[in-house]
Parts: structure tokens; sequence; C-alpha cells
């Protein structure tokens, strides 16, 4: 874990090293690493997890029935 991206990110501000180590240490974690215009999920697949970016960027994009995004 990358202590010191997780540190900076809005989520954890406050929080001592120790204690971001604490807290996510009782929660199933995993590190995934994603290549540009990789697609997370798909519309309408259900997320069963909650992410994080630590480095880079991610669009997300509704179609509309219209054909719209």
């Amino acid at each position: 874990m990358d202590d010191v991206l997780l540190k900076n990110c809005t989520l954890f501000a406050g929080l001592t090293t120790k204690e971001l180590r604490d807290d996510l240490s009782v929660v199933p974690q995993h590190i995934q690493f994603y290549e540009k215009d990789e697609i997370i999920f798909h519309f309408m697949e259900q997320a069963e997890t909650i992410g994080i970016i630590l480095k880079g960027q991610v669009d997300s994009i509704k179609p509309f029935p219209n054909g719209k995004e």
C-alpha cells in the first residue's frame, strides 16, 4: 500500500499513517491498475466495491435512450 498517495486523498485527510493503516487493515482490499481507455464497469453492471483513484483520472459516461451520453 502506498501510504503517501492515500494520505493525499481527501477521503483520508487528517488521519495519521498509523490510523490509516489500522483502518484499512480490517477492510478487504486489493490494488488494481488499469490501462488508458480500459473499461472498469459497464452500464447496469452491479458494482460491489468502492474504488479510490490514486493516480490518473476516470471518466464516467451514462448513455441515454436518445443516444446521447
